[in-house]
């Protein structure tokens, strides 16, 4: 199995944040009709990726501060990097077991991975070796997301958040409990107060690092909330995506537990993320018309979408320097837009995932 580049044709060898001031929400959301914008009508990089699993509530591709794309396709676990030039296979997991959920530490130097069996590992990126094995999950491990370097919690089917601290092997030292249904997403706010959690219950929950019982539960979804994203400009604000019989997009405050906006997407809302700077909030969606979308993140105004993919775009992620998209589909491809870009003229971009025009089809 391999990763190969659709536009070659060739296989490839293998700080605490403030909450933003109420009069630059104002102002944000005031910006509508004139911040409509044009977005690429194409990705400007293809590669095909057999065993790209067609699964709603898993989490297998994330790209780390470090400039590396991890992405798992059936039994194996990849790597891209150096210009996609450089693809390595990490791991090969035995028949009967596959990675469901994966997500690197702040600094890159760590992969965490979740398999269908329960079991979760910790993977060393540089030496690019197994370094910690934990238990605690019964069932498929669907989600992780990382507080710090060393603590991360992880998420599953058996309704359980457990934290992990990679300098101990303890299983887990702490779990949270609160959900009726799987857990289908973990996302720790930037400035580590706060955890949230999507389920198959219809409710997002809030949570921090010292209670076992949810602080925050966000009622108002109708179906699964996989979408989940913190504004980085406050560390106050949330955003959240429901599915296909939802498909709302809300903006919650999670100080004042309060419910600021909500929108109907008109499909189901896959993955959501802010851009690095904040100001829009970017969504892939599944039925009915697998979109990927650009939203004012205050007002929630749509300012542009991509149509036209051929099935749902379940996976998404965002390049550190903040320019590029990638985004998984179920047709199995792994595809790179150019959504922010910078608007430098002859400079070369801060990602090495930028590739040259003439790789174009």
């Amino acid at each position: 199995m391999c990763i190969r580049d659709r536009y070659k044709g060739d296989p490839l060898i293998r700080e605490e944040l403030n909450p933003i001031a109420k009069v630059s929400q104002e102002f944000l959301a005031s910006i509508e009709s004139s911040s409509f914008r044009k977005l690429p009508k194409e990705p400007y990089k293809v590669l095909d990726a057999p065993g790209l699993r067609n699964d709603f509530y898993l989490n297998i591709v994330d790209w780390s501060s470090t400039d590396i794309l991890a992405v798992a396709l059936s039994h194996a676990l990849y790597v891209l990097k150096e210009n996609l030039t450089q693809v390595e296979l990490i791991l090969e997991i035995p028949p009967g077991n596959e990675i469901t959920a994966l997500s690197f530490s702040p600094n890159g130097s760590h992969l965490f991975l979740g398999y269908t069996s329960g079991a979760v590992q910790v993977v060393d990126t540089e030496a690019s070796k197994v370094v910690a094995s934990y238990t605690g999950h019964s069932s498929v491990v669907t989600c992780g997301s990382w507080l710090n370097d060393s603590l991360f919690s992880t998420g599953a089917d058996d309704k359980l958040i457990l934290d992990r601290d990679v300098r101990t092997p303890t299983p887990f030292v702490k779990f949270h409990e609160g959900h009726k249904q799987k857990v289908c997403n973990l996302k720790w706010s930037l400035d580590g107060r706060f955890l949230a959690s999507g389920g198959c219950d219809n409710k997002a929950l809030v949570w921090d690092l010292h209670h076992v019982s949810p602080l925050l539960t966000l009622s108002g979804h109708t179906a699964a909330v996989k979408g989940l994203a913190w504004n980085p400009l406050s560390g106050n604000l949330l955003a959240t995506g429901g599915g296909t019989d939802d498909r709302s997009i809300k903006i919650w405050d999670c100080v004042d537990n309060k419910c600021l906006k909500s929108t109907d997407t008109g499909s189901q809302v896959c993955c959501m993320e802010f851009s690095k700077r904040g100001h829009e909030l970017i969504t892939t969606h599944g039925y009915m018309n697998n979109a990927i979308s650009l939203w004012n993140p205050y007002s929630l105004a749509k300012l542009g979408a991509i149509a036209g993919n051929s099935g749902r775009v379940l996976h998404l992620a965002i390049s550190p320097d903040g320019e590029t998209v990638a985004t998984g589909a179920e047709d199995e491809t792994l595809k790179f837009w150019k959504m922010f870009p910078s608007g430098k003229k002859g400079k070369e971009c801060v990602s090495s995932l930028i590739l040259s025009c003439m790789e174009l089809r």
